[in-house]
């Protein structure tokens, strides 16, 4: 699962290098030089709007990008949403406004009109928009892993556990963000994933998570509701 994440924290650095490399006439190093091959006279530009950095994935994420732009020559600001539809729509304005050469974002929640008429707007200004974890129909490019699959992997380890463990038969509840589409599909794999390794097991509970303390709270609910609940499965590390 480790190598999950570094996997996932490298996906939206792959587009810096693409900016660079389509916008600069000088290689991928983040600037434009004319085609006299004069000094470098613009340095590129990138603006960031992360879900939330409480969260361990999206603090990777960050220092990824700054990593990432930092070895191709780029500048970067990365600003943190805190989980706020309306404080991520402020930053992606301010990046349009400021004339930000691309804009990754990692949106707080999916289906945003206000949101995804943002990054048109952006677009319109020659702004390269990328999509990272969240869809954003408007963007130019949408980066995630498949999430089904990536939800099975996780499934499969619970069910794993279940059988070696518990003889194959737990109650289980299966922890998610049904707010979010991508997560739903997450959520969907965890549940193929203990079906196929313990297909005895009762995956009747679910458990609302859209952040840590709902987590918590929801699942001391569902413990008091369900006392016969062995096996909790998070879609995430935060709810977990």
């Amino acid at each position: 699962m480790r190598g999950m994440r570094r996997f996932k924290a490298g996906l939206g650095l792959l587009l810096l290098a693409a900016f660079a490399c389509e916008r600069g006439s000088n290689g991928c190093d983040g600037y434009m030089v004319d085609d006299g091959g004069a000094a470098p006279k613009k340095k590129w530009f990138v603006g960031a709007s992360i879900d939330r950095l409480s969260n361990d994935y999206f603090a990777k994420i960050k220092q990824g990008i700054e990593a990432r732009a930092k070895e191709l020559g780029l500048e970067v600001s990365v600003q943190d949403a805190r989980g706020d539809d309306a404080t991520q729509l402020q930053q992606i304005e301010n990046f349009t406004r400021q004339g930000v050469d691309a804009l990754l974002v990692a949106a707080v929640n999916d289906d945003v009109p206000a949101l995804e008429e943002a990054v048109t707007r952006a677009r319109a200004k020659g702004i390269k928009v990328v999509a990272q974890s969240q869809r954003l129909k408007t963007a130019d490019v949408y980066v995630s892993i498949r999430q089904r699959d990536y939800g099975q992997v996780g499934g499969e380890m619970a069910g794993a556990w279940i059988r070696d463990h518990a003889q194959g038969k737990a109650l289980v509840a299966l922890i998610g963000n049904p707010e979010r589409p991508t997560i739903a599909e997450r959520v969907q794999g965890l549940k193929d994933g203990v079906k196929k390794i313990a297909p005895a097991a009762q995956v009747d509970v679910t458990i609302a998570a859209p952040n840590a303390e709902k987590a918590r709270s929801n699942t001391e609910a569902a413990l008091q509701q369900n006392p016969a609940l062995a096996v909790l499965v998070a879609f995430n590390d935060d709810s977990a």
